[in-house]
Formats: C-alpha cells, sequence, structure tokens
C-alpha cells in the first residue's frame, strides 16, 4: 500500500523544480576574444561545455519533474476512481 499526501508530495516536487530553476548560472559569459593564450581559449571551452552540460542536466530534472507531477495526479484520480467504485457497490 503507497500512502501519498498529495499536498506534501506536490510542495517536494515544486520544491525541486524551483531548486533546478536556479541552478544554471544565469547571464553567464567568458569574453577573452582579446586573448590568443592556449590556456585562456580551454577556460572558454570548459566554460561553453559546462553551461551546455547545466542546460542538459535542467532539462532531464525538468522532464522528471514533469512524470512525477503526472504520476501524482494519475495516483490521485485512480484512488478517486476505486473510492466511487466502492461507494457506488
Amino acid at each position: 500500500m503507497i500512502k501519498l499526501d498529495k499536498e506534501s508530495v506536490s510542495s517536494d516536487i515544486s520544491n525541486i523544480r524551483t531548486k533546478n530553476k536556479d541552478l544554471l548560472t544565469k547571464n553567464s559569459e567568458v569574453n577573452m576574444s582579446k586573448t590568443n593564450l592556449i590556456t585562456f581559449k580551454e577556460y572558454v571551452e570548459m566554460f561553453e561545455k559546462y553551461q551546455t552540460a547545466i542546460s542538459n542536466y535542467e532539462t532531464i530534472v525538468d522532464q522528471d519533474v514533469t512524470a512525477m507531477e503526472t504520476t501524482v495526479e494519475e495516483i490521485v484520480s485512480n484512488d478517486q476512481d476505486i473510492a466511487n467504485q466502492i461507494n457506488h457497490s
């Protein structure tokens, strides 16, 4: 048996979504166009890869959160259907 406190679970899911949105470093950029030093160019490449990885992670978490929300709604709906069937038996 699974006991689901919809409000609590929904709040936790919302929290995950909010924290995920705060993860990406907003408005960050590296501008080293006036240098040709290899070390700095490598840093720019590393930073861009980091931003891409964080963005990909955000996308994955968003998909997971959406799936969790859908699961909660389906469980609640299923429970209501079962309760209605019992009441009408």
